[in-house]
């Protein structure tokens, strides 16, 4: 109060101002204390800034996440499959569908899709190989009517090699910076899902033929991404059929994943049984054993969380 006080009475000006040329009296240690300040205001590179803000916002994105985490869940509404959860999935989570071919994984994310939608839920299903035609096709065998939600589920068919070429530009563009501005190349303008699926990782990994560490950058900014859009999200990703025996290629999508769901399609002579296990899921209780479940006609994928596999039954004998 006494600065805006001076501009008016001379007599607290000259008062004001002998106060502050004391203040501001360069002693030898604040001559010091500042010229080391400088020193160290010029080492600061552009690089760093970048970096401290993106940590404060990844902080604050992980203390909103948790808050979400808390009060909302989403559910498959995979019949059967959403009892081997205690609660549901959290929203805003991150859920890789891994298995070998032929094992269930693109049904289970129509599934969940459709009858998401079915309940106001905004959806989409974004597919890397088969083309739209193709989708409605699968829906159709299990007798989900695409007409009757596609106000609230998008199907996209996207080109790898477009993700690619765009991840090449950003890194040749940042030469060794930090990337700025990332945009996946995956949500359409007029569309923001609450449930997304991605089909599949392992699409998107084949155009990176070569160049791992670009494909990691690419999956790393992913999941950054799809963290702060606050959608939750399926992830479509192929290992081999080996049964108890879960890896990706890379090792990144595992780690970077809230939870995953593993699909296997094991045969023991002339058995074959389908069936399913909630790997990992972060902060949530959940039934650790494998079950096994049936892709049945005009219904889709049944899961039985009572039964046992043929495995379990195998290695009590």
């Amino acid at each position: 109060m006494g600065l805006f006080d001076a501009v008016v009475n001379k007599t607290n000006k000259t008062v004001a101002s002998k106060k502050l040329s004391s203040k501001n009296k360069k002693t030898p240690k604040n001559i010091i204390k500042k010229n080391n300040s400088n020193k160290t205001n010029k080492k600061i590179s552009k690089k760093i800034i970048k970096k401290v803000k993106l940590d404060k916002e990844s902080k604050k994105l992980i203390s909103n996440k948790k808050k979400i985490v808390i009060k909302e869940w989403v559910k498959t509404r995979v019949e059967g499959f959403d009892e081997l959860l205690d609660k549901g999935i959290p929203k805003n989570s991150s859920i890789l569908l891994s298995g070998g071919p032929g094992s269930g994984k693109t049904i289970f994310g129509l599934q969940t899709c459709y009858f998401n939608a079915l309940k106001g839920k905004k959806c989409m299903y974004m597919s890397f190989e088969e083309s739209i035609r193709e989708l409605k096709e699968h829906m159709k065998v299990f007798g989900w009517d695409y007409e009757k939600v596609k106000d609230k589920m998008e199907l996209v068919k996207q080109e790898p090699f477009r993700i690619s070429r765009y991840v090449e530009g950003l890194l040749a563009k940042a030469k060794g910076e930090l990337l700025e501005d990332f945009n996946p190349k995956i949500f359409p303008k007029n569309f923001k899902p609450e449930i997304l699926v991605i089909d599949s990782l392992s699409a998107i990994e084949s155009a990176f033929f070569e160049k791992e560490d670009n494909y990691r950058i690419y999956i790393e900014q992913l999941f950054n991404y799809l963290d702060i859009s606050g959608v939750t999200s399926y992830l479509i990703t192929e290992i081999q059929q080996e049964f108890r025996n879960f890896n990706t290629k890379t090792g990144v999508e595992e780690f970077l994943a809230d939870g995953v769901f593993v699909f296997y399609n094991t045969r023991r002579q002339d058995l074959k049984e389908r069936s399913c296990e909630v790997l990992k899921l972060r902060g949530v209780n959940h039934i650790t054993r494998i079950v096994p479940f049936k892709i049945v006609d005009k219904k889709g994928i049944v899961v039985y969380p009572e039964e046992r596999t043929f495995n379990d039954v195998e290695g009590e004998q």
